[in-house]
């Protein structure tokens, strides 16, 4: 089982860094609200890899401080991304900055002790709203679907599964290796999914 979520995570570090690529090959293509897309892409890259760099090359043995640092990246982009394509007041935007940078704050200069998945699992069920809003007006319109709804979708139902998978975790003590992996392989999958769906995106895409 654990073999398998390594393979999962593996996979997830390859398409990151193919949209990574495609992102900026393809930059010129997006409009505004778009680039938020490739932004968001290549942010989850660098943490990934930062982290097994610290953990691989380096040989940290905690790497949970750069936790703090994607969510509050996750939780601005993503929240910018849905404020734009719904065409909501640039107010909401910098609300998202205040947040991120207050929660970033609170963490490294106050140095404040509290659980971390709480803010994820908030900061989840703000974007799944988001998405769901912007998903439900796009199926309500009728019209040709916009060139990112599956990698919206995407979103939605990965955001969705990794809230599930905290609200268990939190509930379960003293996991074992393979109880984690059993777990983490439903948000790796999903995740794969929504990495999968905007590499077929960027593929598409056309000025």
């Amino acid at each position: 089982m654990y073999s398998l979520y390594e393979v999962l995570l593996y996979l997830n570090y390859f398409l990151l860094f193919i949209n990574s690529v495609l992102g900026f090959v393809k930059y010129s293509y997006f409009i505004k609200s778009e680039k938020f897309y490739v932004f968001y892409i290549f942010f989850l890259f660098c943490i990934e890899m930062t982290v097994w760099w610290l953990s691989s090359g380096l040989g940290f043995t905690d790497t949970l401080f750069m936790y703090p640092i994607y969510i509050a990246g996750d939780f601005f982009l993503l929240t910018s991304l849905f404020y734009s394509k719904l065409k909501l007041n640039k107010i909401f935007v910098a609300a998202s900055a205040f947040l991120s940078f207050a929660f970033l704050i609170a963490v490294f200069g106050f140095k404040i002790e509290f659980n971390h998945d709480i803010a994820k699992v908030i900061s989840n069920i703000i974007i799944i709203c988001l998405a769901g809003i912007f998903l439900i007006m796009q199926i309500r319109n009728g019209k040709k679907a916009e060139r990112f709804f599956f990698a919206d979708l995407g979103v939605f139902f990965y955001y969705s599964v990794s809230v599930f998978n905290f609200v268990i975790q939190q509930q379960l003590q003293n996991l074992s290796k393979e109880d984690y992996a059993l777990i983490g392989i439903f948000n790796t999958f999903f995740a794969a999914v929504l990495y999968g769906l905007i590499t077929y995106t960027f593929l598409k895409l056309k000025k």
